[in-house]
C-alpha cells in the first residue's frame, strides 16, 4: 500500500499549487494585456484589416474596413468575396486567381493592387497585402488581408504624369536646347533637341557631371556659371562655348535659372540658343576692322538695332498675346456669366451652345443640354406651338425680336423669358444656326400682374367711394359695397363677399362661407358694429395669408375702415339733424326781436350782456343742446376726415 502523505507534505503541495496558480494568473494577465494591445493596434490601424476562413468567408472586419468600404461588420460577416459587389468586375478574375493559389498552397502571401467598390457604389483603388495561416499539413486555415486606399495617390500620380508629359512636350519641341542638373551638377534631364544637337542620349548622361562629359575647360566654365545661379538664386544670361567633333566651336546664348522640386531640392535649369552664326559675323567684322572701321561700326550698329528691334518685337508680341489671352478670358467670362442668357440652335432646334447663366436658370448642366436637348424640351405646349410656327419664319427673315415665352426648369417650375434671336447663314445663304439672347422676364411679368391687381383694388375703393357719395342710407351703401368687394381680389370669379352690420346681413348672390376666407371688423367709436369678409369658393394657391395677398388684407382693412368712418359720419349727420329740428321747434315759441351779432352769432339779453345763442335759447325755452359738427365745419376744420 502507498504511504499516506504527511501533513507537512500536504502543506508543501498546497503551497506549490498556490504558487503555480499565481504564476498562471500572472501569465493570463499578461496574455490579456497583450491581446488588448493587439486589438487596439488592429482597430486603430490606418489599414483596413479583414480575415477570411478557408472558404473565403469573412470572419473579421475592422473598424477601418467599415470606414474604407462603407459596410459594417454585421452586413458582411459570413459572406464570400463574390457574395456582394465588392471587387471591380475587371479585376474579379485576377483576384480569384490569387485566392485560388493561396487556397491550393501555391502562395502563403502576396501583394497586389485592384479596384474595389464601396457600399455607395463609388470606386476606390486599394493595395492588398494577404498572408495565409496553414496547418502542419499545409492546408489553409485562414487568410488575413490588409488594405490601403491608394485612390488619392494614384490620382496625384496621374496628374503628375500629365504635367510631366506637357513639360516634355513643350521642351522637346522647342527650337532651343534645354537641360536640368542637380545641385551637385549631375544631369537629370535633356530635351530631345539637346540630344539631337549633340548626338547623345539622356540614359547615357543621366547622373553624370560636366567633368565626365566635356573637356575640363568647358566643364569648369559650365560649373562656375551654375554655382553663380545657385549662390545668387536668380537667372543668369550668358554666352557659353562647346567644341564640336570636327574641332569647330559652337556659341550658345544660354539662360540659366534655379528651380526646386516638391521636396525642396535645388536644381539648375538651362535653355540655350545657338548663336554661332552671329559670333561668326562678329568675328569677320573684327577681322576687317582696321580697313573698314566705319563700315563695320555702321553694320554693328545696324545689327544691334536689329537685335533690339527683334527683342522689342518679341516682347510686343508676347504682350499682345497676353493681352489677347486676357481679352479672350474676359470675353468668355462675359459670355458665360452675363446677366442674360445666351444660346445657339441648330437647324433642328438642338442646343449647340448655352452659357452658364442660361444653364443656371434651367437647373441643367452643360453635358445634359449641349447636343442632347432641343428648345422644345423646355417649352410649354403653347410655346412649342409658337416655336413650330415662328422657327421657319426666323430661317427665312433672319431675325426675331422681343419674343415673350415661358421656359420649364429641370424641377418643373416655369418662368417667363424675353428672347431676341438672329440667324447665321453660310456663303450660299443656307441656314447654319441662330444666336439668341434671353432675359428673365419674371420680375417684369410679376410687376405687371401686381400693377393690375393694385388697379383692381383701387377701382374697388373708388367704386365704394362713389357709392358713399351718391347714397344716403347705410343699408344701400352696404348692399352695393358687398357686390363690389370681390372685384378687388386676385380671383374675382371664384370670390364671394358678406357684410354684417348690426342685425343686418348683406351678401353676394353666390356667397357661401368656406375655410378660405379673410375678414375685418367694422368699428365705430371704438366699438365693433359688424364685419366684412371675402371667401374663395375653391382652394387657391398659398400666398401671404392663406390664399390671400398682403395687399388684399390692406384692401379689406381699408374698406371696413372707410365703412366705419361713413357710418360715424352718417350717425353724426342724423343726430345733428334731429338736434336742430328739436331746437328749432323750441325756438319757435320765442317771440319778439332778438338782437344777434352778425359775426359770432351771440344774442344780447335783457340786461344788455352778450351770450351764446344756445345758452339764451336754453334759458328762454325747454330746448336742450348736445354739441356736434356740421359737414361744412368738418370740411373747414378737419379736411382729412371730410376726404375720408
Amino acid at each position: 500500500m502507498d504511504r499516506k502523505p504527511t501533513y507537512e507534505e500536504l502543506e508543501q503541495r498546497v503551497e506549490l499549487l498556490e504558487q503555480e496558480s499565481i504564476r498562471y494568473k500572472e501569465i493570463e494577465n499578461k496574455l490579456s494585456k497583450t491581446l488588448q494591445r493587439l486589438n487596439f493596434h488592429i482597430e486603430n490601424s490606418p489599414l483596413a484589416i479583414m480575415e477570411f476562413n478557408n472558404c473565403y468567408q469573412i470572419t473579421y472586419w475592422s473598424c477601418q474596413a467599415e470606414k474604407l468600404f462603407g459596410w459594417n461588420a454585421e452586413e458582411v460577416m459570413g459572406k464570400r468575396i463574390d457574395d456582394f459587389q465588392w471587387v471591380h468586375e475587371d479585376d474579379v478574375q485576377r483576384v480569384a486567381k490569387l485566392s485560388s493559389d493561396m487556397l491550393a498552397g501555391k502562395q502563403t502571401s502576396n501583394f497586389h493592387i485592384n479596384r474595389n467598390y464601396r457600399k455607395d457604389g463609388s470606386i476606390i483603388i486599394c493595395q492588398w497585402c494577404n498572408s495565409a495561416l496553414v496547418d502542419t499539413q499545409g492546408k489553409l486555415i485562414s487568410v488575413q488581408s490588409l488594405a490601403l486606399d491608394l485612390t488619392e495617390r494614384v490620382g496625384m500620380e496621374a496628374k503628375l504624369r500629365m504635367s510631366e508629359e506637357r513639360f516634355r512636350g513643350f521642351m522637346d519641341n522647342s527650337p532651343g536646347i534645354a537641360w536640368i542638373k542637380d545641385e551637385e551638377g549631375r544631369h537629370v534631364y535633356l530635351s530631345k533637341n539637346y540630344e539631337r544637337r549633340f548626338g547623345v542620349k539622356l540614359d547615357d548622361w543621366l547622373g553624370k557631371t560636366d567633368y565626365e562629359l566635356w573637356p575640363l575647360e568647358t566643364a569648369q566654365e559650365f560649373r562656375k556659371n551654375d554655382l553663380i545661379v545657385l549662390n545668387e538664386d536668380h537667372t543668369v544670361e550668358i554666352v557659353e562655348e562647346t567644341q564640336n567633333s570636327d574641332g569647330s566651336t559652337t556659341y550658345w546664348w544660354n539662360f540659366k535659372f534655379p528651380i526646386r522640386d516638391a521636396a525642396g531640392r535645388r536644381y539648375v535649369a538651362g535653355y540655350g540658343i545657338d548663336i554661332t552664326e552671329r559670333k561668326r559675323i562678329e568675328g569677320e567684322l573684327k577681322y576687317h576692322q582696321k580697313n573698314l572701321e566705319i563700315q563695320i561700326n555702321e553694320k554693328t550698329a545696324e545689327l544691334e538695332e536689329r537685335n533690339r528691334y527683334l527683342k522689342s518685337e518679341m516682347e510686343e508680341r508676347r504682350k499682345a498675346e497676353e493681352q489677347l489671352e486676357k481679352y479672350a478670358e474676359e470675353i468668355t467670362d462675359l459670355y458665360e456669366n452675363a446677366p442674360c442668357g445666351y444660346h445657339s440652335l441648330a437647324a433642328d432646334g438642338t442646343f449647340l451652345h448655352m452659357n452658364n447663366t442660361g444653364l443656371a436658370w434651367l437647373g441643367y448642366s452643360s453635358d445634359e443640354v449641349i447636343g442632347k436637348m432641343k428648345l422644345t424640351d423646355i417649352l410649354t405646349p403653347e410655346g412649342k406651338e409658337a416655336f413650330q410656327r415662328d422657327f421657319p419664319l426666323l430661317k427665312k427673315r433672319g431675325w426675331m425680336r422681343n419674343i415673350e415665352d415661358k421656359w420649364i426648369r429641370k424641377d418643373g417650375s416655369i418662368f417667363d423669358v424675353l428672347v431676341n434671336t438672329t440667324a447665321i447663314f453660310d456663303e450660299k445663304g443656307d441656314y447654319l444656326m441662330n444666336r439668341c439672347s434671353v432675359f428673365d422676364n419674371t420680375k417684369q411679368k410679376r410687376a405687371e400682374e401686381d400693377l393690375r391687381e393694385r388697379v383692381k383694388e383701387l377701382q374697388c375703393l373708388y367704386s365704394i367711394a362713389g357709392i358713399i357719395e351718391k347714397t344716403d342710407t347705410m343699408s344701400e351703401i352696404y348692399r352695393e359695397a358687398v357686390d363690389l368687394m370681390p372685384n378687388g381680389f386676385y380671383y374675382p370669379e371664384l370670390a364671394c363677399a358678406r357684410i354684417i352690420y348690426e342685425d343686418q346681413e348683406f351678401k353676394t348672390e353666390n356667397f357661401r362661407e368656406t375655410k378660405w376666407k379673410i375678414s375685418a371688423d367694422i368699428i365705430v367709436h371704438g366699438k365693433i358694429i359688424g364685419l366684412a369678409e371675402v371667401c374663395y369658393l375653391e382652394e387657391m394657391p398659398g400666398r401671404d395669408e392663406g390664399p390671400f395677398l398682403k395687399e388684399e388684407r390692406d384692401l379689406i382693412n381699408a374698406v371696413t375702415e372707410r365703412l366705419g368712418r361713413v357710418t360715424e359720419r352718417k350717425r353724426y349727420e342724423n343726430d345733428l339733424k334731429k338736434l336742430i329740428s328739436e331746437a328749432l321747434s323750441e325756438i319757435k315759441t320765442l317771440s319778439g326781436l332778438l338782437p344777434i351779432c352778425a359775426e359770432c352769432k351771440k344774442i344780447r339779453n335783457d340786461e344788455g350782456y352778450w351770450e351764446q345763442i344756445e345758452l339764451y335759447i336754453k334759458q328762454h325755452s325747454q330746448a336742450e343742446f348736445s354739441h356736434s359738427i356740421c359737414p361744412d365745419c368738418v370740411k373747414k376744420l378737419y379736411p382729412e376726415f371730410y376726404k375720408a
